[in-house]
């Protein structure tokens, strides 16, 4: 993911992520440099169950919020600005799966937000609210920060033309061969004339 973002030129340092080494080819410094990150964050954890129950509850928040944030402005902003739908699509069902699914997400994320236990201490208090805050607060600052702010640079994934897809039908394909329907077999006598495979060369 780090490298993908970084392809795009959405992170910080998306320069030295987005490198791909040439013999391995896999982007060695996102590798290692997630590496670094997840001990770092998982260390705490060896000896501090709070910043375990912490970490996982972020993971499951972050990946609902991931899909909020998609489906919520798919509901208020796109359909508002001329919505075309892809291949796959829900039809008439959409908005109302939509609205149901941010409720859901809205509802979880407050459940994995509780204290595991009760009563409420030091010890047994969820930090997971916290956490999701400290991350939001700093997404929101690496948006609109003046001036260096993502939203005075950034203009989306860059745009990469739809590879060129040739559709056989009365064409000729690319090796020379026509596409046909076989022969319909006839009522009676040698059929042996109309057997035939599916392609067959073009005349010339």
């Amino acid at each position: 993911m780090l490298y993908a973002f970084s392809r795009d030129g959405a992170v910080p340092g998306s320069k030295l992520w987005v490198k791909v080494h040439p013999t391995l080819q896999v982007p060695i410094n996102a590798v290692w440099g997630m590496v670094v990150a997840a001990f770092a964050i998982g260390t705490p954890m060896l000896n501090n169950v709070q910043t375990f129950t912490a970490v996982t509850s972020i993971a499951t928040i972050g990946l609902y919020i991931s899909y909020a944030l998609p489906i919520f402005f798919k509901l208020v902003i796109a359909n508002k600005r001329g919505w075309t739908p892809g291949p796959f699509n829900l039809g008439r069902f959409s908005v109302p799966i939509g609205i149901l699914s941010c409720l859901w997400i809205g509802f979880i994320a407050v459940i994995f937000c509780l204290p595991p236990v009760y009563p409420i201490s030091s010890l047994t208090f969820n930090y997971a609210p916290v956490a999701v805050g400290i991350v939001l607060f700093i997404c929101f600052v690496f948006w609109w920060l003046p001036c260096i702010g993502a939203m005075h640079w950034f203009q989306g994934p860059p745009h990469v033309p739809d590879a060129h897809v040739e559709v056989l039908g009365d064409e000729e394909s690319p090796a020379g061969l026509k596409p046909q329907l076989p022969a319909a077999k006839p009522t009676g006598g040698d059929d042996s004339a109309h057997r035939g495979a599916a392609y067959a060369p073009p005349a010339h």
